[in-house]
């Protein structure tokens, strides 16, 4: 399961993340079967929704994961992400933010 949004000024600043743009994509991401962890799916889904998101002209792309879920970072920086900082949502959890400029 892959979504993607394009989250309002008051959504990223509800989240702290003044300094994302308007206008940058959010993508959600879920493998589903634990059969499937561990053998790039997830990173593959993700850099072919990166490029197509880059073509539609995105001025970034961002997503976010529990800072605990170290097989996500992994493929998220697989998938040609980086870390940007770690920051509190608002459901209360430690997230990581990661981020990939075209």
């Amino acid at each position: 399961y892959v979504r993607w949004q394009i989250p309002s000024r008051s959504e990223l600043d509800e989240a702290g993340l003044f300094e994302v743009p308007d206008g940058v994509t959010d993508i959600d991401i879920a493998i589903g079967s634990a059969d499937h962890l561990g053998r790039g799916v997830g990173s593959r889904a993700l850099a072919m929704l990166r490029e197509r998101l880059v073509e539609d002209g995105t001025p970034m792309i961002i997503l976010a994961t529990s800072v605990d879920n170290t097989r996500a970072v992994r493929a998220y920086e697989k998938a040609g992400f980086t870390r940007r900082r770690r920051f509190i949502d608002t459901d209360g959890g430690d997230y990581w933010l990661l981020a990939f400029e075209p």
